[in-house]
Parts: structure tokens; sequence; C-alpha cells
């Protein structure tokens, strides 16, 4: 499926920053 450990690497580091961003968001529009 992927071509090599860097690409998978940069896949699950992308989706986790992408749900750690959704949360910080949403941590804020609470607080405000």
């Amino acid at each position: 499926m992927f071509e090599s450990a860097l690409e998978l690497g940069i896949v699950i580091f992308l989706l986790i920053y992408s749900i750690t961003v959704s949360l910080m968001l949403m941590s804020v529009k609470k607080k405000s």
C-alpha cells in the first residue's frame, strides 16, 4: 500500500496533526 516507511510516517503525522488541531479549535471555541 505504501512505497516506503517514510510515506507511512508522513500519513500518520498528518492524521495526528489534523486531529490535534481540531481538538484545539474545539477547546478554544468552548472557552469563548
